[in-house]
């Protein structure tokens, strides 16, 4: 069996396996890294369904996210190429509502919730919403925020956002979804903004074909449903 990102999952038990003497017999506590691996494996193999595809080319799916105080937005679409992924503002025009959203930041976490919680939850909650559609793709995750990007690109944060982090993860691996994180300024993530605001008049200029469906506010998805 193999298991996308597993293998980020394992270094902190092998570290503590290497640092177990082997003349010694003792009982030695795991460390804090390794629990959270092993939690991780925990939620993960539940959800697994033990296809993996090991081929090198995998569909693109362009995933924007963006975080405030009151609010997580997000929306994707399918893209043919690198070049076509980082253009978003060609694809908005043509999307439909149905590939974004809105999520109340209090319902996803809380609202006194650390923003780099929030910016975490917002791709969560994209993968938790759309996941089931992205099986076997690659997922090029763009973000303007620093943390977010470092964590997916590291596959671990310190702090409480880790946990935001790890089901994220989990739900990817059971999906054989490979992401692949990209780094955006703020400027350049309008519309993901916009959605986080619920700034409808700023969503409505630049997707003009929402404005007669704008039931975007959705609530938080949850990993229990990507086990169906």
């Amino acid at each position: 069996m193999v298991i996308r990102l597993g293998r980020a999952r394992l270094q902190s038990l092998y570290s503590d396996l290497a640092s177990f003497p082997s003349h010694q017999r003792s009982v030695r506590r795991l460390s804090h890294d390794s629990r959270g691996d092993l939690a991780w494996w925990r939620d993960t193999l539940p959800l697994f369904n033990g296809i993996h595809f090991f081929n090198k080319s995998r569909p693109p799916v362009a995933l924007y996210t963006d975080a405030c105080d009151l609010g997580l937005g997000l929306f994707f679409f399918y893209a043919s190429s690198w070049d076509s992924a980082r253009d978003w503002m060609s694809a908005a025009p043509h999307l439909p509502s149905t590939h974004a959203a809105i999520v109340d930041a209090s319902s996803a976490c809380s609202d006194v919730a650390h923003i780099n919680i929030k910016e975490v939850s917002a791709i969560l909650q994209a993968f938790l919403l759309h996941s089931p559609h992205w099986a076997h793709h690659r997922v090029l995750a763009f973000t303007d925020s620093a943390v977010a990007f470092h964590g997916l690109s590291k596959q671990a944060l310190r702090g409480p956002a880790h946990r935001q982090l790890l089901k994220l993860l989990s739900v990817a691996a059971a999906l054989d979804i490979e992401v692949q994180p990209h780094w955006l300024p703020s400027s350049e993530n309008l519309l993901a903004d916009a959605l986080s605001r619920s700034d409808y008049k700023t969503i409505a200029d630049i997707c003009p074909q929402w404005t007669s469906s704008f039931p975007l506010l959705r609530p938080p998805g949850s990993a229990d449903s990507q086990s169906s």
